[in-house]
């Protein structure tokens, strides 16, 4: 907890480009950030699709764009929740402006903190996990892609708030969030998800941001799944523990 009772987290997040696009001498065409202010956080993580040749620069792009919403709803903390994504569709497409934009295509997974709440939006593959306070497991936010259709949702020229997932949840309730690109979502069985995750959480807690990044490098640049080849970034946010 930080001054006058408010819960203050530690971010952190690492990115290992995936062995095929190594070998070829591509991109990594993952991105991520976190930021932290008094007034609020963010941490998102965009995966650019491989079928587009400038998906990194998309991927870059939304990650800023979701930077530059989290100042904007700061400025006007009463945006709606489809305000706010049609904001970052705009910021990312302005980022892009000099861009073929049917090149960029990606996914994003933010969840931005401003004050007491916590919004969470999510738009295509990956996976976001909320660990509450009041619960013993932490919870899988998004949708089982398969009950849906084998498309990719991705952001493009055109706004479609219906493909996105969202929540608000108390900060009082999180223990940690966790975003994580299908580099890694894809090789955890359903059942492992919960597990792997409150190991995340238990672990780290007690750690700094700095050992927590060097653990974080060695075990994603030795992913144990047999013929992986995805690029694989994770990014959270925990509570840190009180002194």
């Amino acid at each position: 907890m930080g001054r006058a009772g408010q819960t203050v987290f530690k971010q952190f997040g690492y990115s290992e480009i995936g062995p095929l696009h190594k070998k070829r001498q591509l991109p990594n065409q993952d991105a991520f950030c976190h930021h932290a202010y008094p007034w609020g956080e963010l941490i998102a993580l965009s995966d650019g699709l491989g079928s587009h040749g400038l998906s990194q620069l998309g991927s870059q792009a939304a990650c800023d764009a979701a930077h530059r919403l989290l100042e904007q709803w700061h400025q006007l903390p009463e945006l709606s929740v489809t305000e706010r994504l049609t904001l970052f569709h705009q910021n990312w497409l302005q980022n892009l402006a000099e861009q073929d934009i049917t090149q960029c295509g990606c996914t994003i997974l933010m969840v931005l903190r401003l004050e007491n709440t916590l919004f969470w939006a999510q738009l295509g593959d990956g996976l976001s996990v909320l660990y509450r306070s009041d619960v013993d497991q932490p919870e899988c936010l998004t949708a089982n892609s398969e009950l849906f259709s084998n498309q990719t949702d991705a952001l493009k020229a055109s706004f479609s708030p219906t493909q996105w997932q969202t929540g608000s949840f108390d900060v009082d309730v999180c223990r940690g969030f966790f975003l994580c690109s299908d580099g890694i979502a894809d090789d955890l069985e359903q059942e492992q998800q919960t597990a792997f995750f409150k190991q995340l959480y238990t672990q780290y807690r007690p750690l700094t941001e700095q050992q927590i990044i060097a653990d974080m490098e060695q075990w994603l640049q030795h992913w144990p799944v047999p013929g992986h080849s995805d690029d694989k970034t994770l990014v959270a946010m925990i509570v840190k523990e009180t002194p």
